[in-house]
């Protein structure tokens, strides 16, 4: 049995690996290609591209690569006819997978989607495409399995994956002790993204902020695909304690953490960690999504809430100034904090499921024995 695996960010890449190695556990012999990065190949894919390396976030951020990812699209397409796979399992990257989707159907493929475009957030339109291209929707929220189930698309919900890993793997303690953080002292984790545009606009007002507050213990955290170079460049002379890889340590050790806008701030409200959160788009952006979007909160833990939980900084007010402002509430008033916690267990207790990942595994096997 063949499949192909499409995913376009570093955070797919750790959902595709997962897949993979469940898939593996199912049907030993099953022959997995894949666009993705290099956890997926660990995991055992055969990659046809690194398309994590083309990992962008934002309207003209696209449209510099555009051209570029359109011939990826095309010699993917022509690579999954070539190699007779049938079956395809989309993980999000809406902009490139429904485009995938499309060509496939026209040949006749098996499409399988795993964490379809958030149309509850904004271009709804999207999900007339889906019905005609998507055989079966496995979706990462409960309130998206309702929504597709109105439009009569397949649908399957097991809980968010990142519930069961999101573990950190010893103690805050330990952790502590390892990273050679001070006892007694508040420690902020600097969680500065995955991408190089989010490296390049936060992080030099992170580093901004430990010159300016020093009343704590930093420690940052280096995304794997982010290059130590890059990190190193903006840093420059300034001693940070930073640790790579290994988010869920950094977040077990730390007492509050500073994260660009993205999947990581789920993980944090899954491990129950005050936060405070900071993003930049470019004003293209920006324009678009206050335009078209439908949620009024920019990212996940407050989104799934349906109120503000956690701060957010976005934009002009992603500063070290305004960071230091938040992180004195939440430091200086135990009760804020308290707070937070609380409502960061309800947003952990509503995406709560067993054998998450396994049973996502199993179903895309069984629609692929179908094809």
């Amino acid at each position: 049995m063949k499949l192909f695996i499409n995913v376009g960010d570093a955070s797919a890449d750790i959902y595709g690996a997962q897949i993979i190695r469940e898939l593996k556990k199912l049907e030993p012999d099953i022959e997995i290609h894949a666009n993705g990065g290099k956890l997926m190949q660990e995991a055992g894919a055969k990659l046809f591209c690194n398309l994590v390396e083309f990992s962008v976030i934002g309207i003209s951020e696209v449209i510099k690569k555009y051209f570029p990812l359109m011939k990826i699209l095309k010699d993917t397409a022509k690579y999954i006819k070539d190699n007779n796979i049938r079956t395809v399992v989309l993980v999000d990257y809406p902009g490139f997978n429904l485009r995938l989707a499309k060509i496939l159907k026209k040949d006749g493929g098996k499409v399988i989607y795993y964490i379809l475009p958030q149309v509850w957030a904004w271009n709804e339109g999207r999900i007339k495409t889906i019905k005609k291209v998507v055989d079966q929707a496995i979706v990462l929220f409960p309130f998206e399995k309702a929504i597709y189930e109105k439009v009569n698309v397949p649908v399957e919900y097991f809980g968010h994956p990142l519930f069961e890993a999101a573990k950190p793997s010893k103690t805050k303690k330990e952790l502590r002790a390892e990273f050679k953080l001070p006892e007694g002292k508040t420690v902020v984790g600097l969680f500065p993204g995955s991408r190089r545009q989010e490296i390049e606009t936060l992080l030099p007002e992170m580093v901004k902020l430990t010159q300016n507050y020093k009343n704590v213990e930093y420690i940052l955290c280096r995304a794997p695909v982010v290059l130590p170079e890059l990190i190193k460049k903006h840093l420059g002379d300034i001693s940070i304690k930073i640790i790579d890889g290994r988010a869920y340590d950094v977040m077990e050790a730390c007492d509050i953490a500073v994260f660009a806008s993205g999947t990581v701030t789920l993980e944090g409200a899954l491990m129950k960690k005050p936060m405070v959160i900071v993003y930049r788009l470019s004003k293209l952006t920006e324009f678009v999504f206050r335009l078209l979007a439908k949620v009024k909160f920019a990212t996940l833990p407050n989104i799934i809430a349906g109120k503000q939980v956690v701060t957010e900084l976005i934009q002009e007010r992603a500063n070290a100034k305004e960071i230091e402002i938040e992180l004195r509430k939440l430091i200086e008033n135990p009760a804020e904090k308290e707070k937070m916690l609380l409502e960061l267990q309800k947003i952990s207790d509503s995406l709560k499921g067993v054998n998450i990942m396994s049973k996502t595994a199993e179903k895309i096997l069984k629609c692929a024995k179908l094809s």
